[in-house]
């Protein structure tokens, strides 16, 4: 194993490119490598959210071992660490004892999310130990500036591997078709202005999910948010909750033969909404594309029983990540 322990600083937080910086190379008795980043002020109540990410990285220790990589970072940017380890230590148990001294150093969060499904059980089972929550998130922004940053360092590094080496990207399988006993009888693209589909959000909803309802306010008063209606005549409670467990995260058009309206959802998984080969729905598709892009990735999924527009089932506001 490796006996040389790098640590690393953050230099400037306005260039992300260039944020981190070798500040020493010392000789650590545990034999791992720790990153580790300078105290900042901070209160228990200032990051009650942590992003968590633990994988494999490109880099090598001296006896020829991969290291992985633990991250962590509060969701508001205040706290900071990373340490390496090889990986026949790379468990449950290891992560554990590392975040425990992280909290110990900083505060104990409220949660912690992770995006990356490789790592999930394994972190899951560390703050189990714990007693921290855990949520599976793809939405961990401040997480992956972070990755992308560390990953303009390895190749400064010794024992880098020059493999090919992406730190955010996950592997998708293809797309499934929604179980039959989910699926809406028809379903249409929409559009709303900005202060419907507000006002929309604080109606009553059965089955609602609005925790990116700050994004509408970075829109124009005057664009269009374009979505997707599925109407469920019976089933569209079924479907409504269906959906929530699946957690969705963002709607888009693909084209082929037939063309289809695709729902990332969860941390990787994808479902076929709908499928259409209409050349007047196709223009229907091209122009909730243009909308998403004009209102910053920023759409919506609505579930309703029929198109009377007296009940809604269901209501997401979803985001191109």
């Amino acid at each position: 194993m490796a006996t040389v322990c790098l640590a690393l600083a953050i230099a400037n937080r306005a260039t992300p490119a260039r944020a981190w910086q070798v500040v020493s190379t010392l000789k650590d008795p545990t034999d791992v490598r720790v990153f580790g980043v300078p105290e900042v002020s901070r209160s228990p109540q200032s990051s009650p959210t942590w992003q968590v990410d633990f994988y494999r990285c490109p880099l090598t220790d001296e006896s020829g071992q991969v290291l992985w990589a633990l991250v962590a970072c509060s969701s508001d940017g205040t706290f900071e660490k990373v340490a390496l380890c090889p990986q026949h230590q790379a468990d449950s148990k290891w992560i554990g004892d590392r975040l425990q001294q992280w909290f110990r150093e900083s505060s104990i969060p409220a949660s912690v999310q992770v995006f990356r499904p490789q790592s999930l059980a394994m972190i899951t089972q560390a703050c189990e130990r714990l007693s921290v929550a855990v949520n599976p998130t793809r939405r961990t922004s401040i997480l992956k500036q972070r990755l992308q940053v560390q990953a303009q360092l390895y190749p400064q590094l010794e024992g880098y591997t020059q493999e090919a080496y992406d730190p955010i990207t996950i592997e998708s399988a293809p797309p499934e078709a929604i179980p039959e006993e989910f699926q809406g009888d028809r379903w249409q693209f929409a559009a709303l202005s900005r202060s419907d589909l507000l006002a929309l959000s604080e109606r009553v909803i059965p089955v609602k999910d609005c925790a990116l309802l700050a994004n509408l306010l970075s829109i124009a008063p005057d664009a269009s948010v374009p979505g997707v209606i599925v109407y469920g005549d019976r089933r569209s409670l079924a479907l409504a909750q269906w959906l929530q467990a699946a957690k969705p995260i963002s709607l888009a058009f693909v084209s082929g033969d037939p063309h289809g309206i695709i729902l990332e959802a969860g941390l990787s998984d994808r479902w076929v909404m709908a499928t259409f080969t209409d050349t007047t729905v196709l223009e229907a598709a091209s122009k909730f594309e243009h909308r998403k892009t004009a209102a910053n990735g920023t759409h919506f999924l609505l579930v309703m029983p029929d198109d009377s527009g007296t009940t809604t089932t269901g209501l997401w506001i979803l985001a191109d990540e």
